[in-house]
């Protein structure tokens, strides 16, 4: 099999981009910056970018649109795009809803604030979210006592796992 992608999936809030600062990852590897955040990417468009022989990215993150990773998980739990889902490895990066609020009012990893109003609707809808998020994930992080660097290590232990080939977690 082909080198596997990590995706990282997760809250809005739970350090997804932080991981790739942390790691030295070019914004090249945040879907949304990729593929815009106006329009929820269809998932042909997704699992294209996710499994695109022409770049060079080990570890990338997932959009939270909503309609996107539905169809993702709907398409893994029937078996549609097996070729597709079987080069990526999503890891949740999971934060309990209490950490995640505190963490949602400090600023992103970019240094800027979150709107409440984004806040908020994270907040509202983390029972779903997270239901979607277990269901895509090959691994789940549990990231609301680690701190940047830990989690960062965690995710390179994983990929460093799933290049020597032990990825019974899967």
């Amino acid at each position: 099999m082909s080198q596997r992608v990590i995706a990282l999936i997760g809250h809005s809030g739970a350090g997804k981009s932080s991981c790739l600062a942390d790691l030295e990852i070019s914004d090249r590897a945040d879907m949304d910056a990729v593929l815009g955040t106006k329009q929820p990417p269809s998932l042909d468009e997704a699992l294209e970018w996710l499994t695109n022989p022409g770049h060079d990215l080990s570890i990338v993150v997932v959009s939270n649109h909503e309609q996107t990773l539905v169809a993702m998980q709907i398409a893994k739990r029937t078996g549609t795009h097996p070729q597709a889902f079987g080069k990526v490895y999503f890891v949740y990066l999971q934060k309990s809803k209490v950490v995640l609020r505190e963490h949602l009012s400090k600023p992103n990893a970019s240094g800027i604030a979150r709107p409440q109003n984004d806040q908020d609707y994270t907040l509202k809808t983390y029972d779903d979210f997270d239901a979607m998020f277990r269901a895509l994930a090959n691994k789940t992080i549990d990231c609301s006592a680690l701190g940047r660097a830990e989690v960062a290590e965690e995710v390179k232990r994983t990929l460093e796992s799933l290049r020597e080939g032990n990825d019974s977690q899967s």
